[in-house]
């Protein structure tokens, strides 16, 4: 096997630090967390899901931006977003 998935399996966990991301309605599509450092060639980003206060539906995503930062970006600007977010950092 090759690929993401084999070359971590083995691997122990260093660190898991989890989270949300507000972004506003009517405005800004993006927002960002500060979390502990982390080595990124070593950590994995996972989307949490999203939810929006206005009830509408909507898409997002997340993204491990640096060492110390996540983005979540939603895809819309009409609408208010809380998007989860968890860092996995590899050995």
């Amino acid at each position: 096997m090759s690929g993401p998935i084999s070359s971590i399996s083995g691997a122990g966990v260093k660190s898991i630090q989890q989270g949300y991301i507000v972004i506003s309605g009517g405005g800004p599509t993006s927002n960002t967390a500060t979390i502990s450092a982390v080595n990124t060639a070593k950590s994995i980003c996972f989307f949490g899901g999203a939810t929006t206060p206005e009830g509408v539906g909507g898409g997002a995503r997340v993204t491990l931006t640096d060492a110390t930062t996540v983005t979540a970006t939603k895809l819309g600007t009409n609408y208010g977003a809380h998007v989860g977010y968890t860092v996995v950092e590899f050995y």
